[in-house]
């Protein structure tokens, strides 16, 4: 007896969840630097257009992993987006800064 499944298609909302899921792990595992829409859209299994559609630009998706980032305290990839001048990171509280900062004496 076979079995067949169908993947479930997701939801806008539910995809643009996976999508920055994808990028936050990307940036976990190779740095904040590295987030391109062509990587984030491997890493997600999603075209190109959907992360542009979801987006709008690849700014606005790293601000959404940046913002991510600083909500759940992640030392590293503030640290990254510290040395990359992305406001947000710069704008983080003064602990997560400063933890951010350790990071990078390393």
């Amino acid at each position: 007896m076979t079995t067949t499944t169908t993947a479930r298609r997701l939801q806008p909302e539910d995809r643009k969840l996976a999508i920055l899921d994808a990028a936050y792990s990307l940036a976990v595992a190779d740095g904040y630097h590295t987030l391109t829409r062509e990587r984030m859209a491997e890493s997600a299994g999603v075209s190109l257009s959907l992360i542009t559609y979801h987006w709008l630009s690849v700014a606005l998706l790293r601000e959404a992993v940046m913002q991510l980032a600083v909500e759940r305290g992640d030392a590293h990839i503030i640290a990254s987006g510290i040395v990359a001048r992305d406001p947000l990171a710069l704008s983080a509280p003064l602990a997560l800064r400063q933890a951010a900062a350790a990071t990078l004496a390393l």
